[in-house]
């Protein structure tokens, strides 16, 4: 029924899923290949692991509590190094650009957030049952299919590893004395702001003019913060 180009692609699948743990046997996948009669080491291997197990138990509190539909609380660090404690109702696991994030309604914001989980600290998975929320799903869909903004920024040469490891070539332009001009394209939203200051003085916005004037409006918060 299946061609040996379609049982290659199934394994493959099953492969990847084993990355995240949704296949832990490793029988089942032996079991398979002799079914397909594809014996043999894979040719791919898939690891969304971090070096240090950093979000290992993030991750695996939050499966549990989307799975069983738990309210889960942690405490979550900004881009500022503020703590705040929160519950939310746990929605979707999202790997995105080299990250994981977790998409839940957060019961103190009232709305739909993005938490980085490699922000996030002391999780555990609560007792409290939730149902889920009616249009999350779409909500989310509607977050990641958003229209990209162009933003432009320059970039000290000290930070040269960093331009290196998460900008592509066609998007930097060397300048003289060494430092980089880079075009990135996100959605415009808190996380692109935080990832930005998280250059520090390192980078600073060229264009547009309205995401420069939020990037200082952001930086004087902060600074009231301090000051007081």
């Amino acid at each position: 029924v299946l061609s040996q180009e379609e049982r290659g692609a199934i394994l493959a699948a099953l492969q990847g899923m084993r990355a995240v743990d949704a296949l832990s046997d490793a029988s089942v996948l032996s079991k398979i290949r002799g079914l397909f009669r594809q014996e043999g080491t894979s040719w791919i291997e898939i690891n969304f692991g971090d070096w240090g197990g950093v979000i290992q138990g993030q991750f695996e509190a939050a499966k549990q509590a989307i799975l069983r539909h738990r309210v889960l609380e942690f405490e979550y660090v900004s881009v500022q190094g503020a703590r705040t404690l929160r519950q939310v109702e746990p929605v979707k696991l999202w790997f995105k650009d080299k990250s994981w994030y977790l998409w839940a309604y957060c019961l103190e914001r009232g709305a739909m957030r993005l938490f980085r989980l490699s922000r996030m600290r002391r999780v555990r998975c609560t007792g409290r049952c939730f149902m889920p929320r009616e249009g999350a799903e779409d909500w989310i869909d509607r977050q990641d299919a958003a229209p990209a903004t162009e933003i432009t920024m320059r970039v000290a040469a000290r930070m040269g590893y960093r331009v290196l490891d998460e900008f592509q070539e066609a998007d930097v332009r060397p300048l003289e004395g060494g430092d980089f001009e880079v075009t990135m394209r996100f959605v415009e939203d808190e996380w692109v702001y935080g990832y930005i200051l998280s250059f520090g003085s390192a980078a600073q916005v060229l264009s547009p003019r309205h995401v420069r004037e939020g990037v200082r409006l952001r930086l004087e918060e902060s600074l009231k913060i301090y000051s007081e």
